[in-house]
């Protein structure tokens, strides 16, 4: 019997060091005894349904000519004044990135346009939710200011209170940018990126671009 098992053992063992690894497609091989599964398909599943549409009719008023440096007033941090209504629009704070891509910016009178609002339904950085908004996604900085002006104190409307905004907007010198809005400690404030830094924007945000 024992002689029996042996052989047995021998002939599962030839067996075994002859076969050939099958591997289920769409998997990597880290060890022959452990399959894991390709998370590539998933992606480009989840990819599929990474915004959904909030607004598509966000109407953005006709403007004239649009000076940043001129028009943007820059309220200190620790101000109680609320925003004018001279025209200016102000925020707490600007940060350096935006001052130096947008502070000289000329804008050249605008006719009224419509922007769709999307909320971001898994973290993506810019790389991946461009390609979902079309050949124009990008918006000018006088038509968010318009939006901030509809909600100085904070409202309710297009623009999402206590969580990030995200547009895309041409810079000085006509690069596109990643422009981040936010409601926070009773002030609007705004920060630049550029498009392909690593940074994933957090799920729940909501983005915007020109309508198509």
């Amino acid at each position: 019997m024992k002689k029996i098992l042996f052989f047995l053992g021998v002939v599962i063992a030839l067996i075994l060091s002859t076969s050939t690894i099958v591997v289920a497609e769409n998997s990597v091989v880290v060890n022959p005894a452990v399959v894991v599964p390709d998370t590539t398909q998933q992606v480009v599943v989840m990819e599929s349904k990474l915004l959904q549409l909030l607004n598509g009719d966000i109407s953005v008023p006709a403007a004239p000519q649009f000076v940043a440096v001129e028009r943007i007033k820059i309220i200190p941090a620790d101000s109680v004044q609320a925003p004018v209504d001279s025209g200016e629009v102000g925020v707490t704070i600007i940060y350096p990135a935006f001052q130096q891509w947008f502070m000289t910016k000329i804008e050249e009178p605008i006719s009224e346009f419509e922007v769709y609002s999307y909320q971001l339904l898994q973290d993506a950085s810019d790389v991946y939710i461009l390609p979902k908004l079309g050949t124009r996604p990008e918006v000018t900085v006088a038509s968010i200011f318009r939006l901030i002006r509809g909600q100085s104190k904070g409202e309710e409307g297009p623009l999402l209170v206590g969580r990030l905004n995200i547009f895309y907007i041409r810079d000085n010198e006509g690069i596109l940018r990643a422009v981040s809005l936010q409601w926070y400690h009773s002030r609007w404030n705004i920060n630049a990126n550029e498009i392909d830094h690593p940074l994933a924007w957090p799920v729940g945000v909501r983005v915007f671009s020109r309508a198509a």
